[in-house]
């Protein structure tokens, strides 16, 4: 089913500095999905570029960068499905660290779903090193009404997007 929600997909590429270099653009249509189990199951993958400045003292990547990392994944999981993020907020994250990262790491975040509330919205991620699973996070973004300033439903063309249409 055509759920008449254009995609359009944003990559960035960095170059060692973390300055973007380049930029591009996939463009698409959005098609739901009409069974529970097919719920957007494979994950959005985000490849990150480590920075030397993301490493501590000790020579590995430093715990409070994955939150960035993760904000990374989200935006790309956001993109993917054609949302705007003007309207979301962090209400929470969770991060369950599981091995150490080095900088020389290949690293990927995979992004999904995992549930979608009436204003809010549950990511699941897991963030992997050289294929390893490195940490696994969660968070809650609200869907946001800044003129209002209070959570607001999520919109139901999300929904469909994200195999969530039957949900409240």
């Amino acid at each position: 089913m055509d759920l008449g929600v254009e995609l359009v997909v944003v990559g960035f590429v960095r170059d060692g500095a973390g300055d973007v270099v380049r930029m591009r653009r996939v463009r698409g249509r959005a098609r739901g999905r009409g069974m529970e189990s097919e719920k957007m199951s494979e994950p959005v993958r985000t490849k990150i570029q480590l920075r030397f400045c993301d490493t501590d003292a000790l020579g590995h990547i430093n715990n409070t960068v994955f939150t960035q990392y993760s904000e990374l994944g989200r935006m790309d999981l956001f993109a993917a499905a054609g949302a705007q993020v003007t309207s979301l907020i962090l209400a929470r994250i969770a991060v369950d660290f599981v091995r150490q990262v080095q900088l020389d790491d290949e690293v990927v975040v995979e992004s999904r779903i995992a549930k979608i509330g009436k204003t809010s919205i549950v990511v699941a991620q897991e963030l992997l090193a050289d294929g390893e699973v490195a940490a696994k996070m969660e968070c809650v973004v609200v869907y946001f009404d800044y003129d209002a300033q209070r959570p607001a439903p999520v919109p139901g063309t999300w929904r469909e997007a994200f195999g969530f249409a039957e949900e409240v």
